[in-house]
């Protein structure tokens, strides 16, 4: 009554596979020669400890140094019936507070 019919999915996959040592190359069996070797890690010249979303430091320093030579740059502007000159950051809080004082909320 014993019959040898499988009787999982597991073992009917297992029955449709081709014996590992009839072929040397195929799905799950890379050539040797690009196989692991023991004790190799799987990314030897991977990702270097530290890079992981930190921006190069020379451009973060340029791109700082850019933004703040643009905020000290000077301009002229209106106050009252006289021009001054006052820098672009000085300007644009003093008209941010102007439009809070004129009752602006989201100023």
């Amino acid at each position: 009554m014993n019959d040898a019919k499988p009787h999982s999915k597991v073992t009917k996959r297992l029955a449709k596979r081709p014996d590992r040592k009839s072929y040397t190359v195929g799905h799950g069996k890379p050539p040797e020669t690009t196989r692991f070797k023991p004790e190799q890690s799987g990314n030897p010249k991977g990702r270097p400890k530290g890079k992981k979303g930190r921006p190069d430091v020379p451009q973060h320093d340029r791109l700082k140094s850019i933004i703040l030579e643009e905020a000290y740059r000077t301009i002229k502007v209106n106050d009252g019936t006289v021009q001054v000159s006052v820098p672009i950051a000085q300007a644009v809080m003093r008209s941010l507070a102007v439009t809070a004082a004129k009752g602006n909320t989201r100023a």
